[in-house]
């Protein structure tokens, strides 16, 4: 099996900490770690495969033993000799329960039932994306107004390519390649020269930049303090041209899998010839969640022609609202969503209505 680079990166420095925490535990008689460090491993995604467990065993033989919980998660060495650091490989199945589940373990001595360590692997109820593990994948969007959007996942559910046209013209276009060896996303854009490229950590979560020697994709936050926090995803192109949204959020929290809905929303994007538009709206939410398919449904607020593809499939899946918009509200108006759902929660057709009453319908197909 290959291995990831940035967790082996992870495994390394848990290995060295954990070989540093077995020389201070010693061997106190009466205490269950006798023998073994404490257990280092990450909360796994819906979709993510591949993870980890790290510890020191300095003391007899042992064996990793199931204590509980679903069989989700498999080891690929339950045994062992002591008096070495281990650092395991695992492999999770996909999470579709709708909810974040746990398997418990047990690392313990195979001569001495009393000596062992208690641990749990977590997998969250989303993916990477901010979708559901159990959320379909939308093969195309079409829209009334002569708009098609077109989108192809891998075996993780990550999104392989995404397309954006417009009465046969398109627009937007990118091409997704995830190097599992080294853990590198590689975007290939019909806007830009060079490839893009960003590492990314178990989960598929980017780093804050997603970049080539003339493009970038780049996250920032403004602030964040219990009350306010609040950043801007922008996205820059050669020729000048970018586009960037802004969110602010009040008393939210942004866990995986937690609700998160913005109070408002800045859109500016500066066009190839020079001139800027800028939107400032105020967001209210339905109650339909906008987690049960891929695609993040709020992205085509303005239409296919500001939709941002990187936003569309959540890069960052901060910029997923949890809930579909009711409504946006500005100085220059206000746009209206209605979206009409599947049995299983997915969104079958999506209504907008900008602020002079144009209204586009989107119908939604998924892969079966």
């Amino acid at each position: 099996m290959k291995q990831i680079k940035n967790i082996i990166k992870s495994i390394v420095l848990s290995v060295l900490s954990l070989l540093l925490m077995a020389s201070c535990l010693g061997k106190a008689d009466g205490t269950s770690f006798n023998g073994f460090s404490q257990v280092d491993k990450e909360v796994v995604y819906a979709n993510q495969e591949k993870s980890y467990v790290a510890f020191v065993a300095y003391g007899d033989a042992w064996q990793i033993v199931s204590a509980g919980g679903d069989n989700w998660c498999t080891f690929d060495k339950t045994s062992g000799l002591g008096g070495y650091m281990y650092a395991i490989w695992t492999t999770c199945e996909p999470n579709t329960t709708g909810k974040q589940r746990v398997a418990s373990y047990k690392l313990q001595s195979t001569s001495d039932q009393g000596v062992f360590v208690n641990f749990n692997i977590y997998q969250y109820a989303c993916r990477h994306d901010g979708s559901y593990g159990s959320a379909r994948l939308v093969k195309s969007i079409t829209g009334d107004d002569g708009s098609s959007i077109e989108l192809l996942y891998d075996r993780l559910c990550r999104p392989s390519a995404v397309s954006i046209s417009k009465d046969g013209q398109l627009l937007r276009k990118l091409d997704f390649a995830y190097s599992d060896v080294d853990s590198t996303l590689t975007v290939i854009s019909n806007t830009s020269t060079y490839p893009l490229q960003a590492s990314y950590i178990g989960g598929f979560q980017l780093n804050n930049r997603l970049a080539s020697t003339t493009d970038t994709l780049a996250f920032q936050i403004q602030y964040d303090s219990y009350a306010y926090s609040a950043f801007t995803v922008m996205e820059k192109r050669a020729n000048g041209e970018y586009n960037a949204q802004a969110m602010r959020f009040i008393n939210q929290k942004f866990g995986p899998d937690d609700d998160h809905c913005a109070d408002s929303l800045r859109y500016q994007r500066k066009y190839p010839d020079g001139t800027v538009t800028t939107k400032k709206l105020q967001l209210e939410y339905s109650e339909v969640d906008n987690r049960y398919q891929s695609v993040d449904v709020n992205q085509l607020l303005f239409g296919v022609e500001e939709c941002n593809p990187y936003h569309l499939v959540a890069t960052y899946r901060y910029t997923r609202n949890s809930k579909v918009y009711k409504s946006a509200k500005s100085l220059q108006g206000e746009y209206l969503m209605e979206a009409d759902r599947n049995s299983d929660n997915s969104v079958r057709t999506l209504t907008v209505t900008d602020p002079t009453g144009k209204k586009i319908t989107y119908t939604f197909e998924y892969a079966s």
